[in-house]
């Protein structure tokens, strides 16, 4: 129900799909008109460039290289998604998430996101144009898939980027409990 919060439903990441169609049945069972975003390079990750990124555990052992994380191309995406939505109420962007948020729509709102951006530098890239331009809005509710990755460091991945972004834009925020599909 996202607690009555009106805006649409983004996914920054989507590898295999499996996030993106469980949205999207829940969306269509919840018979409200939101809209599903789904953002990705399906290229697989970027070159992890930043120092952050440089030095993080993940990328240091080779698990996060470029091209890794590539798994579903954009017609597969969609069409598991189209199963439980129409299509008009699906949005696939494809490239580079600091490339494509700009092609939003005017006036979008998330009423949840979900970051699947693995690196540090592809989270802020997200964190930074959502909030900066007023995608954000009290009570969208954020999920970090990678939360935990990199020993949980707060020097690394979506954890820096959080906080980074919860101190550059006064975000007051309540964390809830971890989740997970398995």
């Amino acid at each position: 129900c996202h607690c009555g919060v009106d805006g649409d439903i983004a996914e920054f990441g989507t590898m295999s799909g499996t996030t993106a169609a469980v949205m999207a049945r829940a969306m269509r069972d919840d018979h409200t008109p939101k809209k599903l975003f789904l953002f990705d390079s399906f290229k697989g990750l970027p070159k992890p460039e930043s120092e952050v990124d440089a030095g993080s555990p993940l990328v240091l052992a080779g698990v996060w290289r470029e091209g890794t994380c590539r798994m579903l191309g954009p017609v597969e995406l969609r069409g598991a998604c189209e199963k439980f939505l129409p299509p008009d109420r699906i949005a696939v962007y494809e490239g580079w998430f600091k490339d494509t948020l700009s092609r939003l729509p005017a006036g979008t709102r998330f009423s949840l996101m979900h970051l699947d951006c693995d690196l540090y530098q592809s989270a802020i890239d997200v964190l930074d144009y959502c909030f900066g331009h007023g995608l954000v809005q009290e009570g969208t509710a954020i999920y970090f898939d990678d939360w935990n990755c990199n020993k949980a460091s707060p020097r690394y991945g979506e954890r820096k980027a959080w906080a980074e972004t919860a101190v550059k834009y006064s975000v007051s925020y309540s964390e809830g409990p971890e989740y997970g599909w398995t």
